[in-house]
């Protein structure tokens, strides 16, 4: 590409980037169409379309492009590390690492608590993408029994989709929960006071998705009567969960780090070269 110009800058100016043609980044301001009258193809370095939404303006004409499948990878494996950690006992475990008395099989074994695994888990995967595709296979090979949820109904290497509209009369027959639900304003609240309290008890709740989805105060009320296990990268208020963690709760919160991986950058690069390329020749992008 020696003959292309490629300006790298945190933000966008019209004194700058007037000329420019292509934009490649997560967060397109809203007045881009201003700065870039020449704008003719937006390449957004994520998934989803809530980042083209708020963009002013008719973008019919722009050619459009996402990433997809470049967190794959990562967010499917922090998904499963969540869930293990619950399975597992992750918080005895530590417990027990920093108290030299208690680390021996005996201590376990007297602590009422048993480990489980993912054979016979009953599992739903609401969102189910290419991070829930993957997820859901990782777990179906250890004999778990996997439903997926999406906006529309058809089956899937033996993992059956159903309808998101079905998962309310659903729900409560799940061990294990897990949102990968994209940004979208209808989905708010989708995990709100009644379907969490339809929830079974000691149900593992892991939301990977966006923290909008779930009513954050009656999640509380449930971890606090030990009814709800709860993991998430993306929570509104953190606070609201970190005292629990500190006072014992099964709760696990995490940074919003799990798309964070090796790949990342490797994948971002190839896939934007070679759609460069066809956008060079006229090729369909």
């Amino acid at each position: 590409f020696e003959n292309i110009d490629f300006h790298f800058s945190p933000s966008l100016s019209s004194n700058v980037c007037h000329d420019y043609n292509v934009y490649w980044g997560n967060r397109p301001p809203a007045n881009i169409l201003s700065i870039l009258p020449n704008l003719q193809w937006i390449h957004l370095g994520c998934v989803g379309q809530d980042r083209i939404l708020q963009i002013d303006g008719d973008i019919s004409h722009i050619k459009l492009t996402n990433s997809p499948d470049s967190v794959t990878d990562a967010v499917a494996s922090h998904t499963l590390f969540q869930l293990f950690y619950f399975l597992r006992d992750g918080r005895r475990l530590h417990h027990m690492n920093e108290n030299s008395d208690s680390q021996t099989r005996s201590y376990y074994d007297k602590s009422n608590v048993t480990p489980s695994s993912a054979y016979r888990l009953k599992v739903a995967i609401i969102g189910f993408g290419n991070i829930g595709k993957s997820v859901g296979c990782a777990l179906k090979s250890l004999g778990a029994y996997v439903k997926g949820y999406a906006t529309r109904q058809y089956e899937y290497h033996g993992i059956s989709v159903s309808l998101l509209e079905n998962f309310l009369g659903e729900c409560s027959g799940f061990d294990c929960i897990i949102s990968l639900l994209p940004l979208d304003n209808e989905l708010d609240n989708f995990f709100n006071k009644d379907l969490l309290c339809s929830l079974q008890d000691k149900c593992i709740l892991i939301n990977n998705g966006r923290s909008s989805h779930v009513d954050e105060f009656h999640l509380r009320d449930r971890i606090l009567q030990r009814k709800i296990r709860f993991a998430s990268d993306t929570v509104q208020s953190p606070a609201m969960f970190t005292d629990l963690y500190e006072s014992g709760f099964d709760v696990m919160i995490s940074p919003h780090i799990a798309a964070v991986g090796p790949h990342y950058w490797p994948k971002q690069i190839d896939l934007f070269f070679n759609l460069l390329q066809n956008f060079l020749d006229n090729y369909s992008l």
